[in-house]
């Protein structure tokens, strides 16, 4: 008797059914390659039978049927999805983003296709959706993660919120979500939302969930991991003792304890810990363990291996930590590794070779952790903060080879000069190094190719950016837009290929230029003048026993190197401390200004190197860590009179740093070749001294800006950038108060200066985009030696509560149009100021905060406003640290210019020395509510007043 169609159709379904078991077996065993041919197959049969059923539009059997075998299909793209979310977990535990990254996008893509199959077909089939949306949330926090690693937050945080709002769609299945919602909450806290995470992780802890269920001791762990990121040591060894309590797998679950107890150097009790987890660790595997539980297993244990060598060392173990750093590198080899768990493994074991004075041998070690890194490039941010700490650990070896005599100080020195650019990381390195193309690539056609490239790739940025919202979104006509955006970025990167080859063959320096190395310190000599000095320091990360470091380089001296006294968390509380601070002080002239601080932060910073500095006129510096938003010329040299607590002191009287030295800050040592070796730019006939912006056409108030930044945040949380929202509403008018001193400051200037007003200063409606982008196309704007902005910076708010404001980009504000546009919407962001055509010697930034650096601008050493000048083309760049004061900041650059124009020209950070002591000795001028004691007595040489400005680059 022959079957029936739904007998058929039955045995159909059961040999899909079969098939995606058998596959899912394959995937556990690790066996990718068979299971792609079994999901192939699967998805096949599906499709066959479906294009087999009969077309019945009317028939409740055939629906189901055809129900059924889409339901099939949906089972095949989850399988193939969670095949490459394997494959690409596993290439981002090595480092591998590149090749990663494609695979974690298909997968998700899939994910997102059996999604929409289940919920198309679900009902008609008669079942539940399950857990579809779960496992599409599992594969979006992986590709997130992916985002963050490579430093792409916006990319980042697009999925985030996305995958916040389906996870939302499921409430009442915590049994399913909890994992989902652990990772999630993860990523926030290293995005620097804990407020989020906390929020999500309390869900999970309070959300109904068996008391013995796993997912309350795993929230329970990563809510103690954000108590001890935000330093409440308390808190978070409360939550991870209760996850103790709750896991089955106590020896384990005790890790992140053992870890709360070596950041607080309680070694003595992290180290039993650690013996319990490495006896559980070390028992042989339960048979019936995928291949992915093992690798984890494997991560664990190298975790467990490189604490407890960490420990040992600590307690004066040696022999112990030896032993566990041995075992660590050992097991490395038995398996895929990320490059930084084998390079841990060697510093560890450099560090106790250190410890028992055996320098030489150490030093080798950690020639092999840089060779270890050097095999495997990559763009992980945990790979490149592993390779801070290795140039860290090697600066100790270094200094304490020369003090033992067991290093040549002829080999140690040049040793430690790169050592402490590697310290400094790859991103400063490279932060000019735009510029440097810029300022070498004297053909215009060659300019024009640079142009062209880097246009290309900021388009393959935005077009990254729409291709995370796309996969973000549920709508039906996604898979169209993702295809298009695919082909997109397929065409725009072959494009930057094509362009990036062009640019080899034609341009020879293009190579070098565009992955620098290190510069050695012979080379740093022969660029600095008889009366220079380059000082760079490294802080410490502030772990336990971290150093910090000074070097000293003169042209015709010996270089120096320094072990300073500076731990980076005291230093951070103490700028931060309201009592005895500096941070809240410098830009705020009610507060008093603690001298006496200032005074102990030069003894710790600099005293060490003073008699290094005698006939030093001009100091080149390359800052590190909290020294990045710190200005030098703060520091006072001279202990100050004693005054009395939280009042005013004598300032136009206290030894200021600024007394003493001009001061110019690079972002990096490289950058002192960037600037130097490259032709300064050529003085053509055409050429204007001076091109000025600023006085936008605006009637708001600064007072209005919470507002704005709550309805700026309110429209972030639906994936934009925050541009178009300014760029329709037109709000920068409304809510940024008139600037009219700009254009008295700039007026000042372009007499100074000897330039013609009606050709060169650009005031009111003239100071927009639209004409700022046709002077850079028409080449106009190349001929100004001198550019100054005069008018508001905008910069990611940090108090406002909401974190998705960071995704805001820098920009600095011009006359908003009538109707904005893409081209011109009155906000100039940090992307738009790179593409423009400058040649200047020097871009003033006369706003507020625009040398602030952002958590996200400390990898570059730049704020992102001057690093956008540098990459335009600029030479040096004058930038604030606070909200500037109008009058004062007109002052001071008038002073400055007048500065210039004395003879001999004195360098451009001379000049601004000068302003600031001319600034110092203004006398106060006491008012009526003054002389009556109503108002406060004003305080003209207080920092505030003078000492926001700081010299960035030549």
């Amino acid at each position: 008797m022959a079957d029936t169609p739904s007998d058929a159709h039955a045995q159909t379904i059961t040999h899909i059914t079969q098939t995606i078991g058998q596959g899912f077996a394959e995937l556990n065993k690790g066996q990718y390659e068979q299971a792609t041919t079994t999901a192939t197959a699967a998805g096949q049969t599906a499709q066959q039978a479906l294009a087999a059923l009969p077309t019945a539009p009317d028939d409740p059997a055939q629906a189901k049927m055809r129900a059924e075998l889409n339901l099939g299909q949906a089972l095949a793209y989850q399988l193939q999805g969670q095949i490459d979310w394997r494959q690409g977990l596993a290439l981002q535990f090595q480092s591998e983003h590149a090749k990663a990254e494609p695979l974690l996008r298909h997968g998700l893509e899939l994910a997102q296709k059996s999604l929409a199959l289940t919920q198309d077909n679900a009902a008609q089939a008669g079942i539940k959706v399950g857990k579809a949306p779960f496992l599409v949330s599992g594969q979006m926090l992986a590709l997130a993660a992916s985002y963050q690693l490579q430093g792409r937050h916006n990319e980042a945080s697009v999925l985030l919120e996305q995958c916040r709002q389906l996870l939302g769609t499921m409430p009442g299945q915590l049994e399913d979500t909890w994992a989902s919602l652990t990772s999630l909450a993860d990523l926030y806290r290293k995005q620097g939302n804990p407020a989020q995470a906390e929020t999500l992780l309390k869900s999970i802890i309070d959300g109904g969930l068996p008391p013995a269920h796993p997912g309350i001791a795993t929230a329970l762990t990563y809510l103690g991991q954000l108590y001890q990121s935000e330093g409440k040591y308390q808190e978070a060894e409360q939550c991870y003792q209760q996850s103790i309590e709750k896991s089955p797998d106590k020896a384990r679950a005790a890790l992140p304890l053992a870890s709360l107890y070596e950041a607080q150097a309680h070694y003595d009790k992290a180290e039993p810990l650690l013996t319990a987890a490495l006896a559980e660790m070390t028992q042989p595997p339960a048979q019936d363990s995928t291949q992915t539980e093992q690798q984890l297993d494997a991560t664990v244990l190298a975790g467990i291996l490189d604490m407890q060598g960490r420990v040992n060392t600590a307690l004066g173990n040696y022999s112990a930590a030896r032993t566990s750093f041995q075992q660590n590198l050992a097991n490395n080899l038995l398996a895929p590794a990320s490059p930084g768990s084998k390079a841990n493994g060697l510093a560890g074991l450099a560090k106790v070779d250190g410890l028992q004075k055996d320098i030489p041998a150490a030093l080798h070690l950690i020639q092999q952790a840089w060779e270890e890194y050097a095999a495997h490039p990559g763009a992980d941010r945990e790979q490149a903060s592993g390779q801070r700490q290795l140039a860290r650990l090697h600066l100790w070896l270094l200094q304490r080879g020369l003090a033992w005599q067991q290093a040549n100080a002829d080999t140690a020195l040049p040793e430690a000069f790169i050592a402490m650019q590697q310290a400094h990381g790859d991103e400063r390195t490279a932060a000019l190094r735009q510029t440097a193309l810029r300022l070498t690539a004297n053909a215009p056609e060659i300019r024009d190719a640079l142009q062209h490239l880097w246009q290309q790739q900021n388009h393959l940025q935005r077009l990254d950016t729409q291709y995370a919202e796309s996969l973000a979104d549920t709508a039906s006509s996604r898979h169209t837009t993702l295809d298009d955006l695919q082909q997109a970025m397929q065409q725009t990167s072959q494009t930057i290929r094509q362009l990036d080859q062009e640019l080899q063959t034609r341009f020879p320096a293009y190579a070098s230029l565009l992955n620098p190395t290190p510069l050695t310190l012979a080379k740093a000599q022969s660029l600095l003048q008889a009366d220079e000095a380059l000082l760079t320091w490294v802080l410490g990360e502030g772990n336990n026993n971290d150093h910090s470091w000074l070097l000293v380089l003169r042209p015709d001296k010996p270089p120096k190197l320094y072990a300073l006294d500076v731990n980076p968390s005291v230093l951070q509380a103490s700028l931060n401390d309201p009592a005895s601070g500096l941070l809240g002080a410098m830009g705020n002239p009610q507060q008093p200004f603690n001298l006496n601080t200032a005074h102990a932060l030069y003894q710790r910073l600099l005293a060490p190197a003073a008699d290094d500095l005698v006939g030093v006129k001009h100091i080149l510096a390359v800052p590190d860590g909290v020294l990045l938003n710190l200005p030098l010329h703060l520091l006072v040299k001279s202990k100050p009179e004693a005054s009395p607590p939280n009042q005013h002191g004598d300032y136009a009287h206290a030894d200021w740093l600024a007394r003493h030295y001009a001061i110019s800050y690079l972002p990096s040592v490289h950058a002192l070749a960037d600037l130097r070796t490259h032709p300064a730019p050529v003085q053509d006939d055409a050429a204007q001294p001076f091109m000025g912006f600023g006085n936008p056409v605006l009637t708001g108030s600064n007072a209005d800006l919470p507002d704005l930044f709550q309805q700026l945040g309110n429209h972030l949380q639906h994936g934009s950038d925050g541009l178009d929202f300014l760029r329709t509403t037109s709000l920068l008018a409304q809510y940024l108060q008139p600037l009219p001193d700009t254009a008295t400051e700039l007026a000042k200037i372009a007499s100074l200066l000897h330039s013609e007003p009606d050709k060169t200063l650009f005031l009111g409606k003239d100071a927009n985009e639209t004409h700022l982008k046709q002077l850079s196309q028409s080449g106009q704007l190349r001929h100004g030696r001198i550019l100054s902005f005069a008018t508001h910076a905008l910069l990611p708010p940090t108090n406002q509560g909401n974190p998705l404001l960071e995704r805001l980009e820098p920009g600095l504000v011009l006359t908003p149009p009538a109707q904005g546009s893409a081209n011109d919407d009155g906000y100039l962001t940090a992307s738009e100021i790179s593409g423009l055509e400058l040649n200047a010697d020097w871009v003033l930034l006369s706003a507020c905060n625009t040398g602030t650096l952002t958590p996200q601008d400390t990898a570059n050493g730049l704020s992102a406003l001057s690093k956008a000048f540098f990459a335009a083309g600029a030479h040096s760049v004058l930038a604030s640290h606070w909200a500037v004061d109008s009058k004062a900041t007109t002052q001071l650059m008038t002073q400055l210019f007048a500065a210039l124009q004395q003879e001999p020209h004195p360098r451009k950070a001379e000049a601004l020395r000068r302003a600031m002591l001319e600034a110092l000795a203004t006398p106060a001028e006491c008012g009526l509510l003054c002389w009556l004691g109503w108002q406060d007595a004003p305080q003209p040489a207080h920092p505030a007043y003078w000492a926001a400005f700081t010299m960035y680059g030549e």
